[in-house]
């Protein structure tokens, strides 16, 4: 875990480091959904965690609207 936290930095720092080093890591491994849990956890935040899921809230409401597809 502290290998994982060195290279994902700082995300208020590095936004776009931080998410190109996770996109890498949920790609490059089988991560289960607790080890997402486990990892931003750890690595953000609460406030990082809040605006990070408000984000991915409202992505996810935008592709339900417009993608008939999605559930």
């Amino acid at each position: 875990l502290s290998t994982i936290e060195k290279r994902l930095g700082s995300f208020s720092a590095d936004p776009t480091q931080y998410i190109k080093e996770f996109q890498y890591l949920t790609q490059a491994y089988s991560v289960t959904w607790h080890d997402i849990h486990v990892i931003l956890k750890s690595t953000l935040t609460p406030e990082e965690r809040e605006r990070i899921q408000a984000a991915a809230r409202e992505h996810a409401d935008q592709t339900h609207m417009t993608d008939p597809q999605c559930p």
